[in-house]
C-alpha cells in the first residue's frame, strides 16, 4: 500500500482505496519513500479530537489530479 500511496504522491492511503475490504490504511505525513515516518492503523478510531480547525489539501485515488482545501477537526491518534 505504501508503494501505490507513493506513486500517486499521497500521504495517505486506506484500504478500501485499493480493492481491500479491511479496516485499515497507511501514512506518512511527508509523502516520500525513506523520509518521514510510516505509519499503518489497523481498525483506526478518532479517540480524542479539538475543536482546532485546520486546512489541508486533500485529493483521492478515484478522482487523480483533483485537490482542494479542506477544513477539518484536529485529532489525536
Amino acid at each position: 500500500m505504501f508503494d501505490v500511496m507513493y506513486k500517486t504522491d499521497g500521504t495517505g492511503l486506506s484500504a478500501p482505496q485499493v480493492g481491500m475490504n479491511v479496516q485499515l490504511m497507511v501514512f506518512n505525513p511527508v509523502g516520500e519513500c525513506g523520509e518521514g515516518e510510516e505509519i499503518v492503523l489497523i481498525n483506526p478510531g478518532v479517540k480524542k479530537y479539538s475543536k482546532k480547525k485546520v486546512l489541508f489539501d486533500e485529493g483521492c485515488l478515484s478522482f487523480p489530479g483533483i485537490h482542494a482545501d479542506v477544513q477539518a477537526l484536529d485529532f489525536e491518534c
